[in-house]
């Protein structure tokens, strides 16, 4: 079972991460379970990976190379962009079962405690939150 769900995890990340968008400095976490996601950004921040297999590559290993490779070079993003979802539920205004999605609020957490008050948030046109935003300078 555990395969498995690191071979959905690795397919979801995949899927929504083409190496243009992580040159770019964006990584697209929607549709992973909080702890793929903290496990993910934890290794971004060059803290070693809880969910390691013996013989298996962790997941999202490629992109977390691609984004600290690209990281501090000419030309490269100054933040990256974590994506969550699409924003559409979390923080908005005048919607009666608006909420916080768990894992927009696990990912807050984890990197306000790495990056304090140098975290951002990216709103739509309405204020709905759907990523947040790392200095790459955070980045090990």
């Amino acid at each position: 079972m555990h395969r498995c769900h690191r071979a959905a995890a690795e397919a979801l990340l995949v899927g929504r991460n083409s190496a243009g968008a992580l040159g770019e400095g964006r990584l697209d976490l929607h549709g992973l379970h909080v702890g793929e996601a903290l496990d993910l950004l934890g290794r971004l921040f060059g803290e070693p990976g809880a969910d390691t297999v013996a013989g298996e590559e962790e997941i999202g290993s490629a992109a977390v190379r691609l984004l600290r490779a690209r990281a501090g070079r000419p030309g490269a993003p100054s933040h990256v962009t974590v994506v969550t979802g699409s924003g559409h539920h979390s923080l908005g205004q005048g919607r009666a079962h608006s909420k916080v999605s768990p894992l927009l609020e696990a990912v807050t957490q984890f990197c306000q405690a790495r990056c304090g008050s140098r975290l951002g948030f990216v709103k739509d046109d309405q204020g709905h939150v759907g990523a947040v935003k790392i200095p790459v300078s955070m980045l090990k």
